[in-house]
């Protein structure tokens, strides 16, 4: 983006062009979006000051941000983080990513949750061939090292 002053004799007629022909920026753009949306999710809605005559200021905005984010992750994880283990969701099993992902990815966190214990669930009730029980007790008995009970648990 290059700065466009007024021009001679003039006030208020000042602006922002593209260096590069818009049909690259607007390509480009389908690819920061992505990363955007993983490293700051909330760029698309976030609260911030509106950019004077700025096409796609809010574009900038957000890869200014995410650009220090990445900069200082292995900081913050040192000093702010859990220690917990980290997690790509998309490397979960496709039962439980593939049945969550629109919601994840919408910010319905706690839904998407709920939804993956119900398509676990729904899943081992398949393969185990068992309607009867579900969650903790399904899958105790599916797990326990006692023998089969007949009629109660069908082992593929």
């Amino acid at each position: 983006m290059t700065y466009v002053p007024d021009a001679p004799n003039t006030v208020g007629f000042w602006g922002y062009k593209f260096d590069q022909p818009k049909a690259e920026v607007q390509a480009a753009a389908q690819i920061v979006e992505q990363i955007l949306d993983r490293v700051l999710p909330v760029w698309r809605t976030a609260e911030w000051e509106e950019a004077a005559r700025q096409p796609m200021w809010r574009h900038r905005e957000a890869a200014h941000r995410a650009i220090a984010l990445l900069e200082a992750e292995q900081e913050l994880q040192e000093n702010l983080g859990s220690g917990a283990p980290q997690l790509d969701a998309s490397t979960l099993h496709p039962w439980v990513w593939g049945s969550v992902q629109g919601l994840w990815g919408s910010g319905h966190f706690r839904e998407a949750v709920g939804a993956a214990a119900r398509a676990v669930n729904a899943q081992a009730q398949a393969k185990l061939e068992r309607r009867d029980a579900s969650e903790a007790k399904l899958l105790s008995d599916a797990f326990s090292t006692n023998a089969p009970v007949a009629g109660t648990l069908v082992c593929a």
